[in-house]
């Protein structure tokens, strides 16, 4: 994940990178490797159609067997159009000029891999944390 964002997401956006990855042991999930990039892309393309110019990534254990991946944005955050916050992974919600299927296949991934996803407002933007079982 940190060798993709640091190698792959610049070049696919104007927003600049910062990654802090405090996992210091081999961490294995059982995930095909295309799929962590549509889900890595998904999450690149919301921050950059919110305005964001930063994505700062914090990779961090939270157990043995548990690690988190949080992407925060500075973008413009969560659209007061939208009925909850929870809604921006349902199929077909948009308030961009997107499908509305970049973050319902993000949990999708991040489900078929055991895992959650969840939204959370910022003082100023947004963070998507992924929490992901070991496969041990």
């Amino acid at each position: 994940i940190e060798q993709y964002i640091k190698n792959i997401g610049p070049s696919k956006s104007t927003i600049s990178f910062s990654i802090q990855n405090d996992v210091d042991s081999l961490f294995e999930v059982d995930a095909i490797r295309l799929e962590l990039t549509i889900l890595i892309d998904n999450i690149i393309s919301n921050s950059r159609k919110a305005r964001a110019t930063k994505l700062f990534t914090h990779i961090k254990l939270i157990n043995p067997e548990k690690i988190r991946i949080s992407f925060q944005d500075n973008g413009r955050g969560i659209s007061k159009k939208l009925p909850d916050i929870e809604s921006i992974f349902e199929m077909g919600i948009t308030t961009t000029n997107g499908s509305g299927l970049g973050l319902f296949q993000a949990k999708k991934i991040v489900e078929r891999l055991g895992g959650t996803i969840e939204a959370i407002p910022l003082e100023q933007g947004l963070e998507i944390r992924v929490e992901i079982e070991n496969e041990t």
